[in-house]
């Protein structure tokens, strides 16, 4: 009965949002999402994605093949780090 995860995109290639519940974290559920999301991009002809990611999420998006362009940069007032697979 509650939120597992959410994923969304933007522009069918901007990832605005990727996130999974902490106690679900590590079991692969962003995998999950994270291939699902790219599946739709990859149907309407989306190759390249970017992210704005929380500093703490740059691991798990490393993961997923992205790469760090650039400084982190603030985004209402909390850093982010671009990046882009």
């Amino acid at each position: 009965g509650r939120v597992a995860g959410i994923a969304a995109l933007r522009d069918v290639h901007h990832v605005v949002h990727l996130y999974v519940a902490p106690p679900l974290q590590r079991r692969g559920l962003g995998r999950a999402l994270w291939d699902h999301l790219r599946g739709l991009a990859e149907a309407e002809g989306a190759r390249d994605f970017y992210v704005n990611a929380w500093l703490d999420a740059v691991a798990a998006y490393r993961r997923f093949g992205f790469e760090p362009v650039g400084t982190p940069a603030r985004h209402l007032g909390m850093p982010r780090q671009p990046m882009i697979r």
